[in-house]
């Protein structure tokens, strides 16, 4: 609905701040709400760019910072707690995955598949930067279209899932990023972990073993048995007064004397 409506309607997109700006801005607000009232401190003017390129542009989080004693430290804690977060929706459990959360881990590591290309992208645009001399904006977050996004994802059916709890943001140019720069930052934690891979290829390999195992039928045979009836039981007035043994050979055996069906050889 809301994008049968911007087509009627001009849409902007409010975006973090730039590396700049972000500076400007966070100077600024240090000094205005610092713990030091209006003085930038030498801590303070070292620590600035280590901050923004951990929390980027966004403003609100510039403001939070700026109230703490450390910005660096809070920067750092800030994000911990997204990866926590990440970890606590999107977490991936690997070999062990139960048939019942199947459906939970095709999601999550579907997501750990878009922001291990998230970190690949940001890599490789800072490795470029370096060899040709231009600048790079370590506030902006990567992104790449929605379509190679699906490509990505195997699944485009996700992205609205994580768009609505705000691990990616989708924009009016059909662009996909990271949330924001925390959100990059934790899921580079993550992704940069020993393990990951592993991690990743197991619980992805445990997903395709559990589909294959609802897609295929079990047939159970038991094992032969024989029936012993004697005289005056139930079944007597088929043979008076003898004792009888009924070999029944798998699922479906007809229940055939063994004498009679000796004599037919």
């Amino acid at each position: 609905m809301a994008v049968q409506s911007s087509s009627c309607l001009t849409v902007l997109s409010v975006l973090d701040l730039n590396e700049e700006d972000a500076r400007k801005s966070l100077r600024f607000l240090r000094s205005s709400y610092g713990p030091n009232h209006g003085v930038i401190t030498r801590q303070d003017r070292d620590q600035i760019p280590e901050v923004l390129k951990l929390i980027g542009g966004r403003t609100s989080y510039l403001s939070r910072v700026a109230r703490a004693e450390d910005m660096l430290e809070e920067a750092k804690n800030m994000v911990e707690v997204e990866k926590n977060w990440m970890l606590s929706k999107v977490g991936m459990t690997g070999q062990e995955t139960d048939d019942d959360v199947m459906d939970d881990q095709k999601w999550s590591s579907c997501t750990w598949l878009l922001m291990k290309e998230f970190v690949k992208i940001r890599e490789e645009a800072k490795e470029e930067a370096e060899k040709t001399g231009q600048p790079f904006d370590e506030t902006e977050t990567p992104k790449m279209s929605y379509y190679k996004a699906r490509q990505v994802m195997t699944r485009g059916d996700f992205m609205p899932q994580l768009d609505h709890i705000n691990i990616i943001s989708i924009d009016v140019n059909h662009h996909v990023r990271p949330d924001s720069m925390i959100t990059y930052q934790a899921g580079k934690l993550v992704v940069e972990e020993e393990g990951f891979d592993d991690l990743l290829d197991e619980t992805r390999d445990r997903v395709d073993e559990i589909e294959g195992l609802h897609r295929q039928s079990e047939l159970t045979v038991k094992e032969p048995f024989k029936i012993n009836i004697s005289g005056g039981s139930l079944w007597s007035w088929l043979w008076p007064g003898k004792t009888k043994t009924i070999e029944v050979e798998g699922l479906g055996a007809s229940f055939v004397p063994a004498e009679k069906d000796e004599g037919k050889k």
